[in-house]
């Protein structure tokens, strides 16, 4: 999960109605939000989604990760769960000074504002590099793990309008399974959240 939070537009819009005009006016014309996030997924992010740097990344941690059993996941949730907001927190600092983690943020940080984060997980679902830190370390019992990863046949799964009321952004979260190029099966997936606003 994200630290972003589940807010509506319904109750973004009546606060900050003005913000979002280009939402509204795509709205007007007929446009769902989920095409114009394909779209840009498609130009923009599909290419290095499937770069050598994230493969490596994931083939790596499934090597650790594959015989891992619920408890050891479960384990490592609790553990990454209990250093947030703390200043020790060694677990996730760790992730986040991984070279997968820099290359996300490198990512992140060349798209300006467009990104708003960017979650990618191994077989387990577990955290392989997050350009920021995350609320939890296991995503498989979440959409973006469960309709990727254990449905990649789907293709690219566009969530649902969110609100960040912290920073004011309507964000929506792009999804998609991480093939491994040698074999053609899943080998994980990756989230990017998308700053709608600027979309």
């Amino acid at each position: 999960m994200s630290l972003l939070a589940t807010g509506r537009l319904a109750v973004c819009a009546a606060l900050w109605g003005a913000a979002f005009a280009p939402l509204s006016q795509a709205s007007a014309n007929g446009i769902d939000h989920r095409e114009a996030v394909k779209a840009y997924f498609q130009d923009s992010l599909a290419e290095w989604v499937k770069s050598p740097e994230i493969i490596e990344a994931v083939r790596a941690q499934n090597g650790t990760t594959s015989a891992w059993t619920q408890a050891d996941i479960d384990r490592a949730d609790a553990d990454w769960r209990a250093e947030v907001g703390q200043i020790e927190r060694p677990q996730i600092d760790a992730m986040i000074q991984n070279t997968i983690s820099q290359f996300l943020r490198q990512k992140q940080s060349a798209a300006d504002w467009m990104i708003v984060e960017i979650i990618v997980m191994d077989g387990k679902g577990m955290n392989v590099g997050v350009s920021t830190p995350t609320s939890d370390y296991w995503q498989g019992d979440e959409a973006k793990f469960q309709k990727t990863y254990l449905q990649p046949e789907a293709g690219l799964f566009i969530d649902d309008i969110e609100y960040e009321p912290d920073t004011h952004l309507v964000i929506s979260q792009a999804n998609s399974a991480i093939i491994d190029p040698d074999t053609g099966e899943p080998i994980g997936a990756i989230t990017v959240s998308l700053n709608l606003n600027k979309l």
